[in-house]
């Protein structure tokens, strides 16, 4: 694989492969020269270089889902210029709307190295993955956990760059800060008032910061989770006889093959290939029931 084009990746958030000869068209380049600073910009971005591409058919969107997933775009604190934003998903799943409509983009990868993320985060992804007609190969760069493998789910497959690559942690969690003592201590003292007619107004989180914790893992967790796993099991062929596949547990690729998470391991030129074959597969498919 080239070295290069992971450069491009980690550094671009959003690129064009062009298919040929073991070739990656200069689309990689404009995308550097072209880097967005806002999410809008990134959708603007992307429409243009679409519109721009010379052949109809004939490339491979590939969008990268890096770090935590957020709905919304975010601004990236690590970056040296603090004008920059991270898309958030939302624009991630425009981006591939985008694709569809458009007679020049054979299909989309989508290149994951992220831990998961917000529950909102894939609302209108996923919306945008069930609708799609085109092909859709998510790779899996070092880490597809959580909410990324409920995204990675709605693709026709799932690959790994290499088996050191981890997948599943397929479950919700619950995380709330007790400040209170904290707030003692600076003597501070913060005093909610409820009326009768909001009684049950963030029960459950009040329940749990006071030990009780059934009220939120019944009405918020518990049915969050099988719903989770209900997408993952109509996605995917799921070996459940695995312990803890389906309840949280990570797993390395080789393993994650065997439980069906994923579907095998190869280089991102042989991913963006495969993309390209069932593509053909489809058109061969199409045209003989026509």
């Amino acid at each position: 694989m080239n070295t290069a084009l992971v450069n491009e990746i980690l550094t671009s958030r959003l690129m064009m492969a062009q298919q040929g000869v073991n070739q990656i068209t200069d689309i990689l380049s404009d995308a550097r020269k072209n880097k967005p600073v806002s999410a809008s910009a990134l959708v603007d971005w992307a429409e243009s270089t679409v519109n721009n591409l010379s052949k109809a058919d004939s490339s491979v969107l590939i969008l990268p889902i890096i770090g935590v997933m957020t709905k919304y775009a975010r601004y990236d604190w690590s970056s040296d210029n603090l004008d920059f934003i991270i898309p958030g998903i939302d624009d991630i799943a425009t981006v591939i709307d985008i694709a569809q409509n458009s007679n020049k983009i054979k299909g989309v990868v989508l290149l994951m190295n992220t831990p998961g993320g917000s529950v909102q985060s894939w609302i209108r992804i996923e919306e945008s993955l069930r609708k799609r007609v085109k092909p859709c190969v998510a790779v899996v760069e070092g880490m597809c956990a959580s909410a990324g493998m409920y995204v990675a789910s709605f693709c026709d497959r799932i690959v790994a760059l290499n088996s050191t690559c981890q997948v599943g942690s397929i479950g919700v969690m619950a995380e709330l800060l007790d400040s209170s003592e904290a707030e003692k201590e600076m003597g501070l003292r913060f005093i909610e008032v409820y009326p009768p007619e909001s009684s049950w107004k963030n029960r459950p989180y009040r329940d749990a910061l006071k030990g009780n914790t059934e009220t939120l893992i019944e009405e918020e967790l518990s049915p969050l989770a099988k719903h989770f796993q209900n997408i993952i099991r109509q996605n995917r062929t799921i070996d459940e006889t695995i312990e803890g596949v389906l309840s949280g547990r990570v797993f390395y690729a080789d393993a994650a093959i065997k439980a069906g998470l994923i579907d095998g391991i190869m280089t991102l030129q042989d991913a963006i290939s495969l993309v390209g074959s069932i593509s053909d597969e489809r058109a061969e498919i199409t045209n003989t029931i026509y």
